[in-house]
């Protein structure tokens, strides 16, 4: 059984300062045919989306990407409301799976 929330029943009003988020954002884009990062919703990349949600609930954010990926700055910028920091890391193990993606990220964790 699935139970449907609204946002603001589902997110915490403050930050906790011991979380951090992991986001792994590189990955082949095979089944996609472009960069799932660039992917648009509601004309916002998706990458937005996920951050819009997540910087007001942890202290600082990592984005595993690719070892030549590029990430839009836009993407990344911080604003006015933004809650944390975003920084990106590189995986420099190619086609590997998201193992290493994701050691690389929980290392990266300040």
């Amino acid at each position: 059984m699935v139970v449907a929330r609204s946002r603001s029943t589902m997110l915490p009003s403050a930050v906790l300062p011991e979380l951090a988020a992991v986001i792994l954002v590189g990955g082949r884009s095979e089944r996609m045919g472009r960069p799932k990062v660039t992917l648009e919703l509601d004309g916002r990349p998706l990458l937005a989306h996920v951050l819009a949600v997540i910087r007001p609930l942890v202290r600082e954010v990592v984005l595993v990407a690719a070892a030549d990926q590029m990430i839009p700055p836009a993407l990344t910028a911080s604003g006015p409301d933004d809650a944390c920091p975003v920084r990106i890391v590189h995986d420099g193990v190619v086609a590997a799976g998201p193992l290493p993606a994701l050691a690389l990220g929980l290392s990266a964790v300040t």
